[in-house]
């Protein structure tokens, strides 16, 4: 187990410049999910910790050792892929003691390794089988097993669950989860589904567009989103943002057709422009007495859930939507008018020009 600490790091293809400077440390035995959407450098970050891609600038350091121009191999360690990686022509056993024998370690000290790494998998009735008479699940945690042989300081994972369908991802979710608190070892694991991030994290760290938006507890990210981007990407569904003017008093708010907003107990808003944000669960349909916010609107689609119910609501004449997250049924039809009320606390305050979460 070890510190990893990523400092200035930059990432260029040829002009094209993809990291743009990401700056943050890992604590020992830290589960770290990077999070962000395809194209954001997530997965370039973590290659150039696993010495795979090689940075512009900046320095990887692995247990207080600058490893830069180290070799993947000589890192210690050990990463799972999307796409499994298993040898096909080997059995699930000699697909985990591979890099043992390649490494030279003692036939007994390898049989040890694999036997308490497939009891942890459940594993142990599968180690004769090829990868091809195995599920997706079982393959996956084949690859797990093979990283967790090698008693790496750092497990690498890169999107390990997008192959697999819904439940399988559930259940795999957990299983990973469970791994990490019985085994403690520094994981960094790589996604774009923010609810595997905000399950599995101790932190996380919110990328767009090459840039560390956000880093974070899951809680963090969630109640006090720094920027309009983490807003609308964490949370399902994600957070209703409207674009406001505010009046000359900083305190009256309109959206952009004209529509004022009912606002008691409003926050003196520092811009003439800003975006307010409120999330799904943070609206009522009626008046609970403590509601510093309220919007006139429309029903339009409702999505009947199950445990819950998602109502989106046209506002400002139609120009804007808001969804609404409801507890289990709703009577509404669509085409109901209703007044939407939030509290002041679940108010989100947001600047148009820079995107920065307002303070005061």
């Amino acid at each position: 187990m070890a510190q990893v600490d990523i400092v200035g790091i930059t990432k260029a293809f040829g002009a094209t410049k993809v990291l743009h400077g990401i700056d943050c440390s890992f604590a020992d035995g830290e589960f770290i999910v990077i999070l962000g959407p395809s194209g954001c450098g997530k997965s370039t970050l973590l290659r150039i910790i696993a010495g795979l891609e090689r940075q512009t600038s900046g320095d990887i350091a692995i247990g207080g050792k600058l490893v830069s121009g180290v070799e993947p191999a000589d890192r210690n360690i050990a990463m799972v892929f999307q796409n499994y990686a298993l040898y096909p022509h080997m059995s699930v056993y000699e697909n985990m003691a591979y890099g043992l024998k390649v490494r030279g370690l003692p036939r007994a000290d390898i049989e040890a390794r694999v036997q308490k790494a497939a009891t942890m998998l459940e594993l142990s009735g599968l180690l004769d089988r090829k990868p091809r008479q195995l599920s997706g699940g079982q393959r996956q945690r084949v690859a797990m097993g093979r990283a967790i042989v090698r008693d790496p300081y750092v497990f690498l994972f890169d999107e390990p669950l997008s192959n697999l369908d819904a439940k399988l991802r559930v259940q795999m979710r957990l299983e990973i989860k469970k791994l990490h608190q019985s085994i403690k070892v520094t994981s960094v694991y790589v996604t774009h589904d923010q609810v595997e991030a905000m399950t599995l994290a101790d932190r996380i760290i919110v990328m767009n567009a090459g840039r560390a938006e956000q880093i974070g507890t899951p809680m963090d990210v969630y109640l006090r989103p720094q920027t309009t981007f983490v807003a609308g990407f964490i949370g399902a569904p994600a957070m209703n943002l409207l674009n406001v003017t505010v009046g000359p008093d900083g305190r009256s708010l309109a959206l952009p057709d004209g529509t004022a907003l009912g606002v008691d107990r409003p926050g003196v808003w520092s811009v003439a422009r800003g975006v307010l944000g409120v999330r799904p669960e943070s609206i009522a349909l009626t008046p609970n007495g403590a509601a510093a916010l309220s919007i006139n609107g429309r029903v339009g689609l409702i999505e009947p859930l199950g445990a819950e119910t998602l109502v989106h609501v046209a506002v400002a004449d139609g120009h804007a939507e808001m969804v609404v997250r409801v507890a289990g049924e709703t009577h509404l039809a669509s085409g109901a008018n209703v007044t939407l009320y939030a509290p002041h606390e679940a108010v989100h305050r947001f600047s148009t020009e820079t995107g920065q979460r307002l303070t005061a």
